[in-house]
């Protein structure tokens, strides 16, 4: 854009003069001053001294950091600026002249006057203007022109909007009327010099005080005798500055004097805007101040000077930041210009107001692309530039010198820039850089969109082309590039009588060009042949390649790149094109995508600045791609990679090694190709396993045979890689011609490398032909076992003057997975049935020792001692050096300790570390084993207390006599179960204790005896309260062999309340067998004694079963060793094992009243007639005198004898025994059993009206009726 005024294409902001501060013009203001017309102007001139010092450079540095100086070309607004739009501050000194508001009078004189006109000479007659305006004779557009930037300077940079004076205000009590009348007419002076220029400048003051109104409480009177006496505005015209402020103060200061004074400049610039429509609305071309001399054009037309008006009104309007109204003046001027009855038609285009008429009409559609994007509206931008660009081609081809000439060339060129600029200066968000987005991470990944999308204006669903998206600055340079390029085609087609200067060439031949070239901002004829359009290009196509770059547009950037090399190429700069074309070259996306045309381009180019620039790598390079046959072949070209550097080195002195070139085939397109195979998925340690590398060539079929100086497979996993050289047979002697190809057989042998790597190393012919397939079949045997792939081939070629080495990797696919074979018919190929024939599982050599547990039982039971036999048996077929190792863990990992028995090997414990953790394990040694030999060992160990799963594991290593380096193991393991074979649960039932309670009367001395020494009293205690409850403990067996229960006891494992208690076994057990699923129960009494009578809680006892057993007869897989006697025997003797099993807890209820009910047979009753006698114990455990009413209900069922009511009286701590007997009347209809009878005997407590309830005790049984006795034993007894 710098091809116009910057007047014309800058954004228009308010301009503020701030006198008082020092002289800071900037440089457009100078200049637009001194291209002013000269005339006299209203001078504001001050006698005071300028405001100077480290706070006043403060204040003007806050001053212009506020308005925005620093601003975008586009004018958008700063964020960061608390909403100002923006302004032009100028800085100058205490004297500023304004331009004249009129121009000068013309000099009378005969010729400009009419002969009969008196009237017209009068100075004092004549019309003034502007002396900017068409109408005045001193203005450059006199007087037919439409506008002069200097009209847009004027307003920018001389005619302020407000006029500001910074004055100091001093506070001596001795000169402040002196000094405040001097501020009055200084002020007043200036607001007069302003009212007398004709110009709308509004003015305003800034007092930077030397003291606050709290140091001096009379700057405020002073201060409202000054506003009184000059008319400002305190709100919007007076400022007062205190001293002492901060940095953050004086920016705050600034910041508010300016948005003060925003809607004054908003205001000044409407003024202006209302001037200028009432103009353009009287409808009347005004009169000029001087008519036209005679020959000259006539004066601007009425559509010149509406054009004229609403370009005005759209500066005006920029001026304001209305964008949007600014849009629209600039759009009727446009059209006004461009219309059917506009400027242009009625101008000649040899005219000079033809170019300026273009000038105006460009400028004014810069300003509506940057009213469209200031409003967001990027695809309305577009399509208006289109518009433009069509109605200018219109415009040119019917009034003009036509499209077809290299000014429009130009044209078109300057406008993709201006595009490009405006859109960068915009900020468009959606087509920012990735990398310069405000507030988003760079390490999160962006969308990028390389054009805007349509604004809302435009329907969702409403297809536009692609070119009415605008699109980012790095497409509009890409275009500049190309009408760039056209313009150099244009310029070389210029005749050669036209190249030569205007005054070396005929009048004729001058006004000739005149006719047919377009010089609007554009060099002529004979300048435009000697431009270097190949410069310009090429920068226009580095700044695109950024723009595209960053965007992540990298193919069309490589393409952009080419172009400019080839540029650099056009003029002979070899080295240059080299730097641009090889990152292209590496990076370039257009060998994997198959976009052959473009990389032959790119690689072609690289070849030939490579041969230029004399760079052996690159040529090398170069030549190795071009030599694949994907690429179009030259015939100019010789393809012989062994000799394409030989023009490089014809001047070499042969003393300097040769280079080598490394190429890696992801980066590059080779003719040569390599894939490597397996025969087979599996394979095993110290077995051959058959491989195949085949090298394909798809070189032109005119080029020269590439012999290969080796090639190198490199594996991952055991072998590190594999090296074939080449023997040095010619391709006549090896193979017949390049149709032909045959398998060779190649011998691998072992090399170890310094760096101790291990490498397997041949030789075969590797001279290969054009479209020639070379077969490497080779056996590789392998001493570790792992998962092998081959990963990368390096093809190494060592030539005379250079040397080369191409790795690619390779890669399992359809064209690779091909295993050839040799046979009379020549070689023919078959397809590999495996998933991956680049990889191969090597697994370890088959063991064939074998590992047997010859005595495992089915089931262990906890605790007890377990003995486990392991067998070895050698079936190699030679000696072995055998190791075993062995571990027992349970079900959580934990190892378990054993010991070895009944052995003659060697055995020694390890430790080994494994993640910190320090773990023993078995080693046991077995030394040499004949074939078929067989090596017997034992181990025991004692199985844990809880039900779990044993794994034993097993780990034997071995050697072969013939293979003494190469390990052979072999692995078993076996699970054990361990569970509990029995379990027990219980049943309580009341029993009368026999012992006689405590005497009431004697209870003091028999508790004092007892809480003497509580601590000290044995369980049998005779004192206290005694009583007793039958356990009946169930054992039952879940264990899947016989057992022999030795030994049952009953144990309280803790007390809860703790009580008195003795446990005893009624009946002295005696060994017993005990079969799967069988139940054995196992009485026992329990007596609790209650010394304190005052004891009130309840006591709980936690009960456990000790049971003693041992396994009923030997198992063959399971010894259970006493001691070493019992061990060696045949007929081993079970070791008892005590399992403890846990009862459910036992509740000790709070002593309280109580019946309870014993049934024994009377006497010597007959057997036909058994009388029962029934026992009613009624205990009272407490300390209170209880009376209980008892009566017994009447039954059918029998007869009995006794108290059928009656009342009993029972003192504290005692029990009273009442008994009936009872016979049965009915008998059943066999004769055999009696019925089960159910006395029903009522025992209520008197005084507290409740029954008690009464408990079964020995012969007396209880079910949900209630309780009942069972004569069925009686009657068989």
């Amino acid at each position: 854009m710098d091809d116009y005024p910057d007047s014309y294409i800058t954004h228009n902001y308010p301009l503020i003069v701030l006198s008082g501060l020092g002289e800071r013009l900037g440089d457009k203001g100078q200049d637009a001053t001194h291209r002013l017309p000269h005339g006299d102007g209203a001078t504001i001139q001050s006698d005071l001294p300028l405001v100077t010092g480290e706070r006043a450079d403060a204040f003007l540095y806050d001053l212009m950091a506020a308005s925005g100086n620093l601003k975008s070309d586009a004018g958008k607004v700063d964020s960061n600026r608390a909403g100002l739009t923006g302004f032009q501050l100028e800085a100058v000194g205490r004297k500023y002249t304004l331009p004249p508001r009129k121009a000068a009078p013309p000099p009378t004189s005969p010729t400009m006057s009419p002969h009969n006109s008196q009237s017209i000479n009068h100075p004092t007659s004549r019309a003034l203007h502007s002396p900017l305006s068409p109408l005045s004779p001193a203005s450059p557009i006199y007087p037919d022109g439409i506008m002069t930037p200097l009209w847009l300077e004027k307003h920018q940079y001389n005619v302020p909007a407000v006029f500001v004076s910074v004055v100091t205000f001093s506070s001596d009590p001795s000169r402040d009327s002196l000094n405040d009348n001097q501020l009055k007419n200084e002020i007043n002076n200036a607001k007069n010099v302003l009212s007398r220029s004709g110009h709308r400048t509004r003015y305003a003051i800034i007092l930077m005080s030397e003291k606050t109104i709290l140091e001096a409480p009379e700057i405020e009177e002073r201060l409202a005798i000054i506003r009184r006496a000059t008319g400002l505005d305190p709100k919007t015209c007076l400022f007062f500055l205190p001293p002492n402020t901060s940095r953050v103060e004086l920016s705050a200061f600034s910041t508010s004097i300016l948005s003060t004074l925003q809607p004054v400049c908003v205001e000044y610039y409407r003024d202006l805007t209302k001037h200028a429509r009432r103009k353009k609305g009287r409808g009347a071309v005004p009169p000029p101040t001087a008519p036209p001399t005679k020959g000259t054009s006539q004066t601007l037309s009425a559509q010149g000077w509406s054009a004229r008006y609403d370009f005005k009104g759209g500066i005006f309007a920029e001026f304001r930041q209305e964008m949007e109204a600014a849009g629209r003046n600039y759009t009727q001027a446009l059209e006004t210009l461009l219309g059917s009855d506009g400027i242009f038609e009625s101008t000649h285009s040899w005219s000079g107001r033809w170019d300026e008429a273009r000038l105006l009409a460009d400028a004014l559609a810069l300003r509506i692309i940057r009213c469209f994007l200031w409003n967001s509206q990027t695809t309305s931008a577009v399509q208006f530039w289109i518009k433009y660009r069509d109605s200018v081609r219109s415009v040119l081809d019917r009034r003009g010198k036509g499209t077809a000439t290299y000014g429009w060339q130009v044209w078109m060129a300057r406008w993709a820039n201006v595009m490009a600029e405006t859109t960068k200066a915009s900020r468009v968000q959606s087509l920012s850089a990735p990398r310069s987005r405000p507030g988003v991470d760079a390490n999160v990944t962006q969308e990028v969109m390389v054009f805007a999308p349509a604004e809302k204006l435009f329907p969702v669903g409403e297809r536009l082309p692609p070119w009415h998206l605008l699109a980012h600055p790095g497409y509009w340079l890409w275009l500049s590039a190309r009408h760039t390029t056209n313009r150099r085609k244009l310029a070389e087609e210029i005749p050669e009588e036209d190249r030569t200067p205007p005054g070396q060439s005929p009048a004729t031949k001058v006004a000739n060009r005149s006719q047919t070239y377009d010089y609007y901002l554009c060099p002529e004829p004979h300048l435009e042949f000697s431009v270097d359009h190949g410069a310009k290009v090429r920068e226009v196509l580095n700044e695109s390649s950024n723009e595209f770059v960053a965007r992540g547009q990298h193919r069309f950037a490589s393409r952009l790149e080419l172009d400019r090399a080839k540029e650099f190429m056009r003029v002979k700069k070899y080295p240059q094109a080299l730097e641009v074309l090889q990152p292209v070259w590496q990076s370039m996306a257009w060998r994997a995508e198959g976009w052959w045309r473009l990389a032959f381009e790119v690689i072609w180019a690289l070849y030939e600045c490579a041969i230029a620039s004399k760079n052996v790598i690159l040529t090398v390079a170069a030549s190795w791609e071009l030599l694949c046959s994907v690429f179009p072949s030259k015939r100019s070209h010789t393809y012989d990679l062994a000799r394409c550097v030989d023009t490089i080195q014809s001047g070499a002195d042969g003393t300097q090694e040769n280079p080598v070139v490394s190429l890696q085939g992801e980066n590059v397109c080779s003719f040569v190709s390599v894939s490597f195979n397996f025969a087979n998925a599996e394979g095993h340690v110290g077995e051959p396993a058959l491989t195949q590398c085949i090298i394909s060539s798809s070189a032109h079929k005119h080029s020269s045979p590439v012999t290969l100086s080796s090639i190198t497979i490199q594996f991952e996993g055991s072998l590190e890689q594999m090296r074939i050289n080449h023997h040095g047979l010619s391709a006549s002697s090896s193979r017949g011609n390049s149709e032909e190809s045959h398998v060779q057989h190649v011998t691998l042998t072992s090399e170890i490398q310094r760096n101790s790597a291990h490498i397997l190393s041949g030789s075969a012919d590797l001279t290969l032909l054009p479209e020639q397939i070379i077969i490497l079949e080779c056996p590789i045997v392998y001493r570790e076992a792992a998962n092998v792939r081959a990963v990368r081939a390096t093809v190494s070629i060592d030539a005379s003057v250079f040397g080369l080495n191409y790795s690619t990797p390779i890669v399992s696919g359809e064209s690779s997975e091909d295993w050839y074979i040799e046979s009379g018919n020549g070689v023919t190929k078959r397809h590999l049935p495996l998933d991956d024939p680049t990889a191969i599982t090597i697994f370890p050599k088959p063991p064939k020792m074998e590992i047997a547990f010859p005595s495992i039982s089915s089931q262990y039971y906890i605790g007890e001692a377990i003995l486990m036999e392991i067998e070895l048996i050698n079936n190699e077929e030679e000696e072995a050096n055998v190791e075993a190792k062995l571990v027992i863990l349970d079900a959580l990992g934990q190892e378990l300790s054993c010991d070895l028995v009944l052995s003659s090997v060697a055995i020694k414990a390890t430790e080994q570390a494994s993640d910190g953790v320090v773990e023993s394990e078995k080693v046991v040694q077995i030394g040499q084993m004949n074939p078929l030999q067989r090596q017997t060992f034992a181990v025991s160990f004692t199985a844990p207390t809880e039900p779990t799963s044993l794994s034993v594991q097993i780990a034997s290593t071995y050697f072969l006599t013939s293979d003494p380096e190469t390990p052979v193991s072999k692995n078993f393991s076996a699970s054990l179960e361990v569970s509990n074979p029995l379990e027990a649960d219980y049943q309580v039932s009341t029993h009368i204790h026999p012992e006689p309670w405590p005497d009431f009367f004697s209870l003091e001395k028999s508790i004092e005896q007892v809480s003497s020494d509580t601590s000290s009293l044995p369980p049998e205690l005779d004192s206290g309260i005694a009583r007793a409850w039958l356990i009946s403990a169930r054992v039952t067996s879940s264990a899947s062999d016989d057992l022999v229960m030795n030994d049952v006891a009953l144990y309280c494992t803790k007390t809860y309340n703790p009580a008195l208690y003795t446990i005893m076994a009624r009946k002295q057990s005696h060994s017993s067998r005990l079969v799967p699923a069988q139940q054995h129960t196992y009485e026992f009494e329990l007596v609790v004694r209650t010394v304190d009578p005052e004891e009130r809680h309840p006591a709980t006892l936690d009960l456990g079963l000790d049971v003693i057993w041992r396994r009923a007869e030997p198992d063959n897989g399971v010894g259970i060793v006493a001691d070493h006697e019992a061990s060696s025997n045949s007929k081993t003797t079970k070791m008892p094992v005590t399992t403890s099993l846990l009862l459910s807890p036992f509740i000790i209820t709070t002593p309280e009243p109580r019946v309870v009910c014993t049934a024994s047979r009377f006497g010597d009753a007959p057997k036909d007639h058994p009388v029962i006698l029934l026992s009613y114990t009624i205990e009272n455990p407490t300390m209170h005198f209880l009376t209980f009413s008892m009566a017994m209900d009447a039954s059918e069922d029998f007869a009995f004898s006794g108290s059928k009511s009656t009342n009993l009286n029972l003192v504290p701590l005692s029990r009273h025994t009442v008994q009936y007997q009872i016979m049965p009347v009915t008998m059943k209809e066999d004769g055999l059993q009696y019925t089960a009878l159910r006395p029903d005997l009522k025992i209520t407590d008197v005084y507290f009206g409740q029954a008690l309830k009464v408990v079964p005790g020995e012969g007396v049984s209880m079910d949900k009726e209630g309780i009942f006795v069972d004569f069925s034993g009686s009657a068989d007894a």
